[in-house]
């Protein structure tokens, strides 16, 4: 048996376009129960490709779109393209980023200058549920076994390790730390899972702990500790 894994692709004006995404040969003279169905590997390669596949669609058909002036209608050229790689749940995937010269009329700098859509987009180089999920699993876990984790179960990339993830969590951190308390001398937030939020005078640092703790923020002046259940 062969298993051919197609993707078709149609635009919002109607373009269709068909990508064969992974063949997997499954002969019937070597059937045995670890080849029945797909494997862990198979699944994991499937969702890369087709991830990369449909990422690049998405980008072509947003910056096609961003190219047209919302004043005056004009097509506006592109200048380069330049290639960015950004961290998804299913893989890394790499795209085309294609600068394009705005329109003179267009505000706020009424100048033609070569802006990137995708760039302003899409900042951390990481999607936000892909955040989402490595934050909520540090919190509870080491920075390594979370990776170990991620790399068994994802097809995550090959650079992909420990420091990536505990740079990515206090980046979180940060951002926490910019949105405003809703009670005085208490910062109430959520971290994605347990958290313990402690306030002390003179003390402002963060750090997440030990696989059997969660993580800890320290931050501005209070005298009182307010725990939180993600």
């Amino acid at each position: 048996m062969k298993i051919i894994v197609r993707v078709q692709l149609v635009t919002d004006w109607g373009e269709v376009s068909e990508i064969d995404v992974a063949e997997i040969q499954r002969p019937s003279g070597e059937f045995e129960s670890k080849t029945l169905g797909l494997s862990l590997g198979d699944g994991k390669l499937i969702m890369h490709r087709m991830q990369q596949a449909v990422a690049s669609a998405q980008t072509d058909e947003f910056c096609e779109l961003h190219r047209v002036c919302p004043c005056c209608h004009r097509w506006n050229p592109i200048k380069d393209y330049r290639p960015r790689k950004i961290d998804t749940v299913f893989g890394t995937v790499s795209l085309q980023s294609p600068r394009i010269i705005s329109c003179p009329c267009e505000p706020p700098w009424h100048l033609e200058m070569p802006i990137s859509p995708i760039v302003s987009l899409i900042r951390d180089r990481a999607t936000p549920e892909l955040q989402m999920l490595q934050v909520r699993l540090c919190a509870s876990l080491s920075y390594r076994r979370v990776a170990s984790i991620l790399r068994e179960l994802l097809p995550v990339s090959d650079r992909f390790n420990h420091v990536t993830l505990r740079n990515r969590t206090l980046r979180v951190g940060e951002r926490i730390d910019g949105v405003p308390p809703t009670r005085p001398r208490i910062l109430s937030c959520s971290i994605y899972g347990k958290a313990r939020i402690a306030d002390r005078i003179g003390l402002r640092t963060r750090m997440v702990v030990s696989p059997k703790r969660a993580a800890t923020i320290f931050d501005g002046p209070a005298q009182s500790i307010h725990r939180l259940s993600g």
